[in-house]
């Protein structure tokens, strides 16, 4: 996911604010409103994950069902159809600039990888987060999910430079 979200960075890092601020039409998101998505994301999800594990022993343990889980949400992912954003991580600035943008997604991802850090080994089989379309996920699941997440709106910042006429830095 760093490696990821590096190469994200770096291919946009050359574009000037106006237009990763430019949106290809005005329901769509801009570049910047992307990023600030994926960083709204990836922090509320920690930090749903760090108040439901306080109490891991009142944590229903994973099992298949979070496998077929996780399977359906990667289908729909790469699906043609389009989802929603959850209204929590929808609500994104009009605008931004790219160096606050970077740095407040590198502070979700230290946060990240703090935690990952401490997780405690009795959660790595508990359930942790319940996904707004697909429900209870676990600690592998949830990893998964992240991933795909960031993939999937990698490529829709390709189609947003594709419409912008902006495939080069």
């Amino acid at each position: 996911m760093e490696t990821a979200k590096a190469s994200l960075l770096k291919s946009i890092a050359l574009l000037d604010d106006a237009t990763l601020n430019r949106r290809p039409d005005p329901a769509a998101w801009s570049i910047l409103q992307v990023v600030a998505h994926l960083t709204k994301s990836e922090a509320a999800t920690l930090q749903y994950i760090k108040k439901k594990t306080q109490d891991p022993a009142a944590l229903p343990k994973t099992g298949i069902v979070t496998w077929f889980r996780i399977a359906a949400l990667v289908a729909g992912i790469h699906s043609p159809m389009k989802f929603k954003a959850p209204k929590a991580t929808a609500d994104v600035p009009e605008s931004g600039d790219f160096q606050a943008a970077s740095l407040a997604w590198a502070e979700v991802r230290e946060d990240w990888r703090e935690y990952i850090e401490a997780f405690p080994e009795v959660l790595n089989h508990r359930v942790i987060f319940r996904h707004p379309f697909v429900g209870l996920l676990g600690p592998a699941q949830v990893m998964i999910f992240l991933n795909q997440h960031l993939g999937n709106h990698v490529r829709q910042i390709g189609r947003i430079r594709k419409a912008l006429d902006v495939q080069h830095g």
